[in-house]
């Protein structure tokens, strides 16, 4: 009743088809659920709730308008996470300052050990205690995304059940772009894959777990 009574409110302010404006509420309620929540089928197995909807529409039946009402919550959601991404990033730069002055002690203080032959172990323990205190860089972590390649898909659900969304009220900008180059990676997300990697060269390895 509730999600009705949202479909007739939207219809009457902007005066859009239904069935566009169902579909862009289901966009937007899967993309908000994805990252928390699967679905057990009769069947017994374990699927994302993820949604794959097009909307074809004339121009003026209003979906940048439904898309910008349903969508803003979303929106809202990353804008928040991006002024968090800064706060953290200047506190990370502090951070990372002060733990390498301390690195920069503890280096001379094992140098000038060495050099008078003196035994080391004590501040080889406290540099390996120091080293675990490395500040680790920040992420921007954004749930809307409208053109992304695969490097970036991955990069992007690197981690443990992280959660993205291609979703534009353009479809240009999601056909033509390189997202549509990723069939492969597509479907094992959306099938629910428990794991996507991506080898980047000189030991470096991307890993997302259960990403949706």
């Amino acid at each position: 009743p509730e999600l009705e009574l949202l479909v007739r409110e939207i219809q009457t302010k902007v005066q859009a088809p239904d069935a566009l404006i169902c579909m862009a509420i289901l966009s937007a309620i899967s993309a908000a659920c994805q990252g928390l929540v699967d679905v057990l089928l009769p069947t017994g197995q374990l699927r994302p709730v993820a949604t794959n909807f097009l909307t074809i529409a004339e121009s003026g039946e209003r979906k940048s308008a439904v898309d910008g009402i349903v969508s803003a919550p979303i929106h809202a959601h990353d804008e928040a996470r991006a002024v968090k991404y800064q706060e953290d990033l200047s506190q990370y730069m502090y951070d990372m300052k002060v733990w390498q002055a301390k690195d920069q002690v503890l280096r001379g203080k094992l140098k000038k050990a060495a050099h008078q032959d003196e035994s080391t172990d004590e501040i080889q323990q406290q540099w390996e205690a120091h080293e675990k205190k490395k500040p680790i860089t920040p992420r921007l972590r954004r749930l809307h995304r409208q053109d992304i390649s695969e490097r970036a898909l991955i990069e992007a659900l690197e981690g443990d059940c992280e959660s993205i969304v291609l979703m534009s009220d353009e479809g240009e900008a999601v056909l033509k772009g390189s997202a549509m180059t990723t069939f492969s990676v597509h479907n094992r997300v959306w099938d629910g894959a428990k794991m996507l990697t991506l080898d980047r060269g000189r030991g470096v390895h991307i890993v997302a777990r259960h990403p949706r």
